[in-house]
């Protein structure tokens, strides 16, 4: 686990929406902020987190429309993040996800449910073993650590259904805490198409130094995966997909 100050971490504004101005176009849904199941005590109206609940409504009033999903996350419930994955797996219409800049913990779950996930080249996901904070004996900590172990399975489950590597490779990057490019995430099947900036030349550069952490030497093995998936010019502005960022 690695931890970071307070300070280092600034906090993302919760933005939760959906955009649906042409029923021909796919709506955009706007995925910002923190995701969290509802406590008893907190205000339904309040509007500081993501639930499960609040994207199965907006869901369901879409029925079936095709679907692009905005993300940019820090994460957050292991649990309410697996709800909303599994639900999008279940929606009837289209799902793509795009990243601007962070698709972490939750986010990343959430993101494996798209059948495309587009990542701006800048763009970054995060992928980790589940963690928590416990009290108790010896015998209350092996049960929380049994309990994290089964959640580490159905995390890994997930990652693997766009991971293109082993599930011995995918628990080593889990185990490491790792924060993937989108040149990383694509070699390793966690994206599938990045934006390349019309104004940033590519580097054309070989990488030639020996690379002996974990997950330099899978993106090695992986980067042949990139090849032909960079789009190279910026989406069409009057295609829709980005109007949902348009003030």
């Amino acid at each position: 686990m690695t931890y970071l100050r307070k300070e280092e971490l600034p906090k993302i504004e919760t933005k939760f929406e959906v955009r649906n101005e042409d029923n021909d176009e796919p709506a955009e849904m706007t995925l910002y902020g923190t995701i969290r199941e509802a406590n008893r005590w907190d205000d339904p109206e309040d509007d500081t987190f993501i639930t499960s609940k609040k994207v199965r409504d907006k869901l369901n009033e879409l029925d079936g429309q095709n679907l692009n999903i905005h993300i940019k996350t820090r994460g957050g419930d292991a649990f309410e993040s697996l709800e909303i994955r599994n639900m999008l797996k279940e929606y009837e219409g289209d799902v793509n996800v795009y990243i601007r800049s962070l698709a972490a913990s939750g986010g990343s779950i959430i993101a494996t449910a798209a059948e495309k996930v587009y990542m701006f080249e800048s763009a970054m996901q995060m992928i980790h073993k589940a963690w928590t904070i416990a009290l108790g004996n010896a015998n209350d900590l092996m049960d929380v650590a049994a309990r994290l172990e089964k959640l580490d399975s159905s995390l890994r489950r997930a990652y693997m259904n766009k991971f293109v590597g082993s599930e011995a490779e995918l628990d080593k990057l889990l185990a490491d805490e790792t924060y993937l490019t989108a040149e990383e995430a694509l070699a390793f099947g966690l994206a599938d198409e990045i934006i390349v900036d019309d104004d940033l030349e590519e580097d054309e550069e070989e990488e030639t130094e020996e690379q002996n952490n974990v997950k330099e030497n899978l993106f090695n093995k992986y980067k042949e995966n990139i090849k032909n998936k960079k789009r190279e010019s910026k989406p069409d502005e009057e295609s829709g997909l980005f109007n949902a960022f348009k003030k």
